[in-house]
Order: C-alpha cells, then sequence, then structure tokens
C-alpha cells in the first residue's frame, strides 16, 4: 500500500509539532525543577499569597486561587521529590523529543516505552484524583506514541526510491547468499 506523499508530509508535520509541544513541557518541567531545587518552601508559600492576595480579597472562596496556596504549602513538604521528579522527567521528555526529532531510529523504542510509562502514571493521578493537567499529559503522550510507531514503521520500511536506485545499478550486495 503506497501512502501519498502529502499525507505523509502532513503527518510528518503534525508529529514535530506534538514534539515541540512536548519538549516546551519538558523545558518548562526542567526549568521548575531547577526553581524547587534552589527556592525554599516559606519562599513558595510567599509567592503563592502574593499571586493569589488580590484574587482572594475580591473572592475569599475562589477556587482557583485556593488551589495555588493548597499547592504552595503542599509542594513544601515534598519539595525535593517533586524538584527531582520535574528535573528528571524534564530531561527525558528533551531527550526524547531531540531524538525523535533527529529520526534516530534506535530511540523510538525507548521512546515509546518511555512514553507508556509516563502515561501509565499520568492515567493513575487522572484516575486517583483528576487533574486536567495530568490528563491533557496523557492525551498528548498517547497522540505521540501513536505518531512515534507510525514514524517508526516509515523509517524502518525500505524506501521504494532506494530500492528502485539500488536494482538500477545493478547493485546487490545487501543480497545475503545461503
Amino acid at each position: 500500500m503506497k501512502l501519498d506523499h502529502a499525507i505523509i508530509r502532513t503527518f510528518e508535520r503534525v508529529f514535530v509539532v506534538s514534539l515541540i509541544g512536548k519538549a516546551t513541557n519538558g523545558l518548562v518541567e526542567l526549568v521548575l525543577g531547577v526553581v524547587l531545587l534552589v527556592t525554599s518552601s516559606a519562599r513558595l508559600q510567599q509567592f503563592a499569597s502574593f499571586i493569589t492576595s488580590r484574587e482572594l480579597r475580591e473572592d475569599p472562596a475562589d477556587s482557583i486561587a485556593m488551589t495555588i496556596i493548597h499547592i504552595g504549602g503542599a509542594i513544601g513538604a515534598a519539595q525535593n521529590f517533586v524538584a527531582l521528579y520535574l528535573l528528571i522527567h524534564g530531561i527525558v521528555k528533551l531527550a526524547l523529543a531531540y531524538f525523535l526529532v533527529k529520526k534516530i531510529v534506535a530511540a523510538y523504542p525507548w521512546a515509546i516505552l518511555t512514553l507508556v510509562l509516563f502515561m501509565i502514571y499520568q492515567a493513575t493521578l487522572v484516575i486517583h484524583s483528576f487533574s486536567l493537567l495530568a490528563f491533557l499529559l496523557t492525551v498528548l503522550d498517547f497522540i505521540i506514541v501513536v505518531l512515534a510507531l507510525v514514524e517508526y514503521r516509515l523509517l524502518k520500511r525500505p524506501r521504494e526510491t532506494d530500492t528502485a536506485a539500488v536494482t538500477a545499478s545493478g547493485d546487490d550486495s545487501s543480497v545475503v547468499a545461503d
């Protein structure tokens, strides 16, 4: 079955755009991890209070502001774990995006496995305590896994032009004799 070149180009563009999204997410996680490592929990709580104070004056029951205050306090208890998680997660995402954009074929199975493991972890977050962010990241990971599988299959299959060039040149060095 031949795939139309326009479809393949469109597919590759969608794949690259999704990888850019994944790399951006990885970069944000990396930066947040560094910030958490170098910032005290008291400073985080002060920052959470600062950015929500105006909204809480207008509406003391504002759910978003209260969530930010809660997260600011909760992170303090596990700040080092969260920082290391974000650092590792960010580095892995950046590396995966780099290897897939560069079409390093050997990286595809590892990238797919890693993304599936991220999806499993994120799905548990969604199931236990719904998180829109975890849900959206899981959907993005799913899309990237599907696109990576298709891209991997495209990269692994011999190209018709390569086969035609070998046949035309009479080079049969790739054929193994019995």
